[in-house]
């Protein structure tokens, strides 16, 4: 009696399926999803009760220019709108003054300019979300003139 290919090949998938799902496989899988994007943000403190101030963040893994923050609803963290942002004197009229913007200053920084009008002193977890992934970071809130 002749075995058919199916009775050949069954021994080779069940020794692929036994090596795919091994122990040394999954924890090199969980090692890599672990993996977590941290943002840095320079100055680590900043005051409540700012219309703007401007915090650099420095990334583990690059994330694109930042299109989103969050932060928790309670701490009053959020983005300062352009009206917020600090104005230079003209020192020449017939200079233009040069336009204060969030950017993306190089792949693993940026710097944005937050409104802490309304946040309440603590220790956040914000998230910042780019066009190539998102990071995690914290950032501390002090009572105005505390610093």
């Amino acid at each position: 009696m002749r075995k058919s290919f199916i009775h050949h090949l069954f021994p080779a998938l069940a020794l692929a399926l036994l090596f795919a799902g091994s122990p040394r496989v999954l924890a090199a899988q969980d090692q890599a999803g672990s993996q977590q994007c941290t943002a840095t943000a320079v100055p680590a403190e900043v005051e409540a009760g700012q219309a703007a101030v401007r915090v650099t963040f420095t990334f583990s893994e690059a994330i694109g220019a930042v299109t989103d923050l969050k932060a928790p609803e309670e701490s009053g963290i959020k983005l300062a709108v352009p009206d917020d942002l600090p104005r230079q004197e003209m020192a020449n009229p017939e200079i233009p003054p040069k336009p204060i913007e969030m950017s993306l200053e190089d792949a693993n920084e940026a710097y944005l300019w937050l409104n802490t009008g309304s946040a309440v002193e603590g220790l956040y977890e914000i998230a910042l979300t780019g066009a190539q992934g998102s990071c995690t970071g914290h950032l501390t809130i002090t009572g105005a003139g505390s610093r």
